[in-house]
């Protein structure tokens, strides 16, 4: 557990407790390495989470080629919701110019879809 976890993110399994865990794990004389967990250095082990689906969210989506067809610019561009950047909608299925999703949409109430 300590290689693998390392001395940024050594714990004890039961209580959480850093400290005195790490202290008791040195105390029994296992060695600690000074470095990240292993789990943070394997390469884009975490490029899952940059990855969203991009698709028009609005229940009557207008494109002719479908939800998930996204173009560079004009009416068939997929705009982001403007406060949390992950659900979307085309320019031509949106009713005002910036794209507020149903969950952001309490903190936007002027806004609609």
């Amino acid at each position: 557990m300590a290689l693998n976890a390392g001395v940024h993110y050594l714990k004890c399994p039961l209580c959480n407790d850093k400290d005195m865990f790490s202290t008791a794990v040195l105390a029994q004389g296992y060695y600690i390495p000074d470095r990240d967990a292993a789990w943070e250095l394997e390469q884009n082990a975490f490029s899952e989470i940059y990855e969203r689906p991009v698709e028009c969210r609005v229940d009557d989506c207008k494109c002719p080629r479908g939800r998930e067809y996204d173009a560079n610019s004009g009416i068939w561009d997929i705009k982001l919701c403007v406060l949390c950047g992950s659900p979307g909608a085309h320019a031509a299925c949106c009713t005002t110019e910036y794209y507020v999703c149903d969950v952001c949409r309490p903190a936007a109430p002027d806004q609609s879809h």
